[in-house]
């Protein structure tokens, strides 16, 4: 249908000026005639209640397996991605609509724990380089962190994708502790007040963390103590630079800290 001399109506019947011409003769709307809100509308109410050809009906697990399957190939297709792509840009199908409350809250459930793909960490990684963040911000941050890691839920997912096993220096404190009844939690196995530590020992109240000096700055040794402090826990810290370069002194100071 012509208005003028050069706009054309879509040709499904909603009444929008079309934008894009197809072999068959017709024009459309939208990229894909599919999402011409006519044609969605239209398709709602033939896919609908009885109208459904799987009404009443529930595919088998080895149906789902392989119509997963084929998802799966298709998404991953860079010519699937670049349709994508373009089928939404210009979408304001949900311009100025937020999501609820209640919504946002069922959305962070599911997707509590779960791991991100190397692609995604590496995607994100490079979107912060060289980005600086405010004080608040950051403490905004840790607050959250505190918060998600005080969920039982997530602790448990987490643990069990990060599967985290002793490093090097922790094997060697471990030697030295084990049999004064210090056992590794460093794995997420134990959380205090959003907090995990390497060893403890639940009976007398105390913690050892064992700190590698590329990870750690020495602030965080004061930060730890006072954490475990506040929560009843006497904390001793061992560098990774005193387990290489002077090791007996390691061992006066845990034996010292074991007396107090």
């Amino acid at each position: 249908m012509y208005v003028g001399v050069d706009i054309m109506l879509c040709s499904y019947g909603c009444g929008n000026v079309s934008e894009y011409s197809f072999k068959n003769g017709k024009v459309c709307c939208c990229r894909f005639p599919n999402q011409c809100p006519s044609v969605r509308k239209l398709n709602s109410k033939n896919n609908s209640g009885k109208n459904n050809g799987m009404y009443g009906k529930k595919h088998t697990d080895e149906t789902k397996r392989k119509i997963g399957v084929k998802s799966k190939e298709k998404l991953f297709t860079d010519e699937y991605r670049e349709n994508l792509s373009h089928s939404l840009k210009g979408n304001t199908n949900r311009l100025g609509i937020k999501h609820s409350v209640e919504t946002k809250n069922k959305m962070s459930e599911v997707r509590k724990g779960k791991p991100l793909s190397e692609k995604n960490k590496k995607g994100i990684s490079e979107a912060l380089k060289g980005r600086k963040f405010s004080k608040e911000w950051r403490k905004k941050l840790s607050e959250t962190r505190k918060k998600l890691f005080k969920n039982e839920r997530f602790v448990k997912n987490y643990r069990k994708w990060i599967s985290q096993k002793p490093t090097k220096i922790e094997f060697i404190i471990n030697e030295l502790v084990s049999n004064y009844n210090f056992e590794y939690v460093g794995d997420f196995s134990l959380w205090i007040d959003g907090k995990n530590p390497d060893f403890i020992n639940k009976k007398a109240k105390k913690i050892i963390e064992v700190f590698g000096n590329y990870w750690h700055k020495k602030e965080d040794e004061y930060i730890r103590f006072n954490h475990f402090k506040k929560n009843g826990y006497e904390i001793l810290v061992i560098w990774e630079s005193e387990i290489y370069n002077n090791f007996d002194n390691v061992k006066k100071r845990f034996y010292k800290f074991l007396c107090k």
